[in-house]
């Protein structure tokens, strides 16, 4: 187990990422201080980040696949 980070240990994408990627440590970082800063719940982080990707996904292009020989698309079903 790392004594530095005692949750790295977990086998977690996230604590790994932590370690390795030093942007994703800065925005985990950056939630932390405004944790311990009491400038934000948990709840507000989560819906933050939540209304982020909402807000993302509001303006992405996606493609439109469109088979031709697959009617039913077009019915709905």
């Amino acid at each position: 187990m790392n004594n530095r980070y005692p949750w790295a240990g977990y086998s977690s994408s996230a604590a790994e990422k932590y370690e390795k990627d030093p942007h994703y440590r800065t925005l985990v970082d950056t939630f932390t201080s405004f944790l311990w800063n009491g400038q934000f719940s948990p709840s507000e982080i989560r819906e933050a980040a939540i209304l982020a990707v909402c807000q993302m996904e509001a303006v992405r292009i996606r493609p439109l696949l469109f088979d031709p020989r697959n009617y039913e698309i077009e019915k709905g079903v």
